[in-house]
C-alpha cells in the first residue's frame, strides 16, 4: 500500500485534506467520491516519514518561474478567446482545463469550475489560490468581472505575462553569459598560476639564473596565490551564499544591495531601467482595468524586482493620500527616471494615465535590447584584453630569463 495526500472539496465548497493509503491514485479518488468529495490534488509519498511530516500541509502541485507564467499566459489566452465569442465562464473554464498543458495548473482550473459552481465569482474562485495567481492578477479579474470587460483583462494579464517572460530573457542574457566567462577565466587564471608558472619557477631556480623585476612578481603571485587559494575561493562561496541569505533575514540588508545595484558601473543602468520598465508596465495594466491609483500602486509593491524601487512606490502612495498629485509625489523619490516624470505628468492632464504609462514600458522595452548589446561589446573586448595581458605577462616572465640564460651559453 502506497500513501498519499490528498486535497478536495465538499458539495459545500469546504477544502478537505488529509492522508489516505491506497495502490494507486484512482483508489484514492474513489475513496473521496464515496465520502462526497472532489479531489483537487492527490500527491505520493515516498517514505513514511514524509508523510507524517507534511500531514495537512500538502498544496496543489505548482509550476514555478517560466513554466508557471507559460501556464498562466496559455489559460488567459483561451479564457479571453472564450469570453469574447460568448461561452459561459464554466463551460470556458472546462475547455481551458483540457488545453493546460501543466498537470498542476490543470488541477487549479479544474477546481476554478467548481467553485464557481458553488456561486463565487471567477476572481473569488482564483483568490482562493495565492501561489498561482498574484494578487495583481486577482484585483484585475474583478476589475474585468464588475465591468463587463473580462476578455480585455485576460487580454491584458497574457500581455504582462509575454513581456515579463521576454524581460527575464533579456535579464539572463544580460548577466550569465558575463558571469559564466568570467568564472572560466578566474579557473584558468588559477589553474596558471597555481600549476603551470610554480614549474618555470622549479625550472628557473636549478639553473640558477638572474631574475627580472616582472618575473619577480609572478612567481610571488603565483606562490600567493597557490597558498592562498582555499581562502579567497571559501571567502568567495561564503559571499556568494551569504548575500540570499542576508537578504532574506535582513530587510536593511536587500534595501543596501539592491540600491548598490542600481550604481554598478555597467550593469546598475540595466536594472533600473528593468525595475522601472516593470513599473510602468504593471501600473499601466493596473489602471486600465479600472482600479484606483492608490490600490494599483499598492498592487506594483514587491513586483518590480527591486526593494528600494518598492519603497519609493510606498512612499509616493503614502503623499497621494496626503493630497499630492502623482507626478508631484513621484518627483519627490530620486529613483523615478525623467522620462517616467514627464510622461506621468501628461497622462494627468489628459487623464490617459494607462496610455502615458504604456508608452514608457514601450520605450524601455526598446531600449534594454540596445543596452545590452552595448554592455556585451565593453565586456567581451575587456575580458579577451584581460586574457591577453595575464598570459602574455606571463610569457614575458617566463622567456626573458631563458633569453637571459642563452645569452651567458653564447
Amino acid at each position: 500500500m502506497n500513501s498519499y495526500l490528498y486535497q478536495a472539496v465538499d458539495d459545500a465548497g469546504r477544502l478537505s485534506q488529509g492522508l489516505l493509503q491506497a495502490t494507486d491514485p484512482m483508489s484514492i479518488e474513489a475513496q473521496l467520491q464515496q465520502k462526497g468529495l472532489w479531489p483537487i490534488s492527490i500527491e505520493y509519498q515516498k517514505t513514511k516519514n514524509t508523510s507524517q511530516s507534511k500531514g495537512n500541509k500538502t498544496r496543489v502541485s505548482k509550476a514555478r518561474g517560466h513554466k508557471a507564467r507559460r501556464a498562466q499566459i496559455e489559460f488567459f489566452t483561451i479564457m479571453a478567446f472564450q469570453c469574447r465569442a460568448g461561452i459561459p465562464i464554466l463551460q470556458a473554464l472546462e475547455a481551458a482545463s483540457g488545453e493546460s498543458s501543466h498537470p498542476g495548473y490543470q488541477q487549479v482550473i479544474t477546481s476554478l469550475g467548481k467553485f464557481i459552481e458553488q456561486g463565487e465569482t471567477l476572481w473569488e474562485a482564483i483568490q482562493r489560490y495565492p501561489s498561482h495567481f498574484a494578487k495583481s492578477t486577482v484585483s484585475i479579474i474583478r476589475a474585468g468581472e464588475l465591468s463587463g470587460q473580462l476578455p480585455e483583462a485576460f487580454d491584458d494579464l497574457s500581455e504582462h505575462l509575454e513581456w515579463m517572460d521576454k524581460m527575464l530573457a533579456e535579464i539572463k542574457q544580460a548577466t550569465i553569459y558575463p558571469a559564466i566567462v568570467t568564472f572560466v577565466v578566474m579557473i584558468f587564471v588559477l589553474v596558471l598560476f597555481s600549476a603551470v608558472i610554480p614549474q618555470f619557477e622549479k625550472l628557473l631556480g636549478n639553473v640558477n639564473v638572474p631574475l627580472p623585476w616582472l618575473t619577480v612578481v609572478i612567481f610571488n603571485m603565483s606562490q600567493l596565490i597557490k597558498s592562498s587559494w582555499p581562502l579567497w575561493t571559501s571567502a568567495l562561496a561564503c559571499l556568494f551564499i551569504g548575500i540570499p541569505i542576508g537578504r532574506r533575514l535582513n530587510k536593511r540588508f536587500e534595501y543596501l544591495t539592491d540600491r548598490l545595484k542600481f550604481k554598478l558601473p555597467l550593469l546598475g543602468p540595466l536594472y533600473h531601467m528593468l525595475a522601472i520598465s516593470r513599473f510602468a508596465n504593471h501600473l499601466s495594466i493596473t489602471t486600465k482595468s479600472g482600479i484606483p491609483i492608490l490600490n494599483a500602486l499598492k498592487l506594483c509593491e514587491g513586483l518590480t524586482g527591486n526593494v528600494v524601487l518598492d519603497h519609493a512606490i510606498q512612499n509616493t502612495r503614502l503623499n497621494i493620500e496626503k493630497g499630492d498629485q502623482i507626478s508631484q509625489s513621484m518627483r519627490k523619490e530620486r529613483v523615478f527616471p525623467s522620462i517616467l516624470l514627464r510622461m506621468v505628468m501628461v497622462g494627468e492632464r489628459t487623464g490617459n494615465l494607462d496610455i502615458s504609462l504604456q508608452s514608457v514600458s514601450g520605450y524601455y522595452n526598446t531600449m534594454i535590447p540596445r543596452l545590452i548589446k552595448k554592455l556585451f561589446s565593453i565586456i567581451e573586448p575587456a575580458i579577451i584584453l584581460f586574457l591577453i595581458s595575464v598570459v602574455g605577462g606571463v610569457a614575458v616572465a617566463v622567456f626573458m630569463p631563458m633569453l637571459s640564460l642563452m645569452d651567458n651559453i653564447k
